[in-house]
């Protein structure tokens, strides 16, 4: 096969080339994107040295979106109608089209004669029993923790019993590998599809603040398998740093959400400082959106009123008409704090002018 691309390997283990992507003449077309079930395909093509290429369908926010613009959302949906990684189309079968990563491991298998997986019929589907173990258990606990623990706490989402949930129940799921690897070098006890479908997630266990120093079969399990050339050119697909692109996703995802905090806080400011009041002196009235107070001196005393808040008027009666009437009003808005403190009168609009009233002068703050 032709060598088309090339991955940044771990240091501890050497450069590996992605001998099996072959855009020519491809037997597969893979769609995915740089996740644990991603990779249970990309290596079970790489082991089994499928010729395949490679459509790379970025999902950070479960919407479906191409690098390539010849790509559509609409040809991704017609291979996985929920929209989801990793799906393929086999070109050497008629076009056919599938996708759950634990049915085109299986299917792959097959169409493999039967590769990386037991021919014993017992042993078979005992392997079987543990691929559904990854699929319904290990697979979907560990995504949750990586989740809460490495993409909503960083946030400022900690949800302390969610991560302690899913901590603990991935730890009894991996002390039962454990026990197992006690008997056995690989989990079947020859490589097999059940290490494939289990190795990622337990290889970045540490994104879900999980350590395998207490597991040590396990932790020596997971580097032998990392040591494989195969296992190192499918995590390379379809990229060849997913540890950089995870910390690229999670900045970008911080940085918004920090511009979304600062447009909430200018925006609640600026209904703090609101619109000033209205008020006339000669009839001591004061209106606002929220909170009112009218003063005034004059026939009658003063009057106060406001909209959708609580008003006060404040008047002496029998003052001479050509007296000094003063109007104030000030507001505020109650869905923000709805108390009057002497900070939220200082934090108010306020308008001021002269306006002649009969008899005397009215000013308007």
């Amino acid at each position: 096969m032709t060598k088309k691309a090339k991955t940044d390997a771990p240091q501890a283990v050497a450069v590996a080339t992605a001998t099996h992507i072959d855009p020519e003449e491809p037997e597969i077309t893979l769609y995915t994107a740089t996740t644990m079930t991603g990779w249970n395909v990309s290596i079970t093509l790489e082991e089994l040295g499928i010729p395949f290429t490679v459509k790379q369908v970025e999902v950070p926010r479960r919407a479906a979106s191409f690098e390539n613009e010849d790509v559509t959302a609409a040809e991704f949906l017609e291979v996985h109608p929920d929209g989801r990684i990793p799906a393929i189309v086999d070109h050497a079968n008629g076009d056919y089209k599938l996708c759950e990563a634990g049915a085109i491991m299986l299917y792959l298998s097959e169409r493999s004669g039967g590769k990386l997986l037991p021919q014993d019929i017992q042993a078979r589907h005992e392997a079987l029993q543990w691929l559904m173990f990854q699929v319904a258990g290990l697979g979907p606990i560990m995504a949750e923790l990586i989740f809460f623990n490495r993409i909503a706490a960083p946030q400022g989402d900690k949800i302390p019993f969610c991560i302690e949930r899913f901590s603990q129940e991935a730890l009894r799921l991996l002390k039962k590998l454990e026990r197992r690897l006690e008997e056995n070098e690989y989990l079947m006890g020859e490589y097999s599809l059940v290490d494939i479908a289990c190795w990622p997630y337990i290889s970045i266990a540490f994104w879900g603040g999980i350590s395998l120093a207490t597991l040590p079969k396990l932790q020596a399990w997971v580097a032998k398998i990392k040591a494989r050339e195969a296992v190192q050119r499918g995590t390379s697909v379809p990229t060849a740093n997913p540890v950089e692109e995870v910390r690229k996703e999670l900045q970008r995802i911080q940085k918004e959400k920090q511009e979304e905090e600062k447009k909430a806080q200018a925006e609640a400011e600026k209904k703090l400082k609101g619109k000033g009041g209205k008020g006339k002196g000669a009839a001591g009235r004061g209106t606002s959106l929220a909170t009112a107070v009218g003063m005034g001196a004059g026939k009658g005393g003063g009057k106060g009123s406001a909209k959708g808040g609580a008003a006060m008027g404040m008047g002496t009666m029998g003052m001479p008409r050509g007296a000094l009437g003063v109007g104030m009003g000030m507001g505020m808005n109650p869905m923000l704090n709805p108390v009057l403190t002497p900070l939220d009168l200082l934090a108010m609009n306020s308008m001021a002018g002269m306006t002649p009233m009969p008899g005397g002068m009215g000013f308007k703050f």
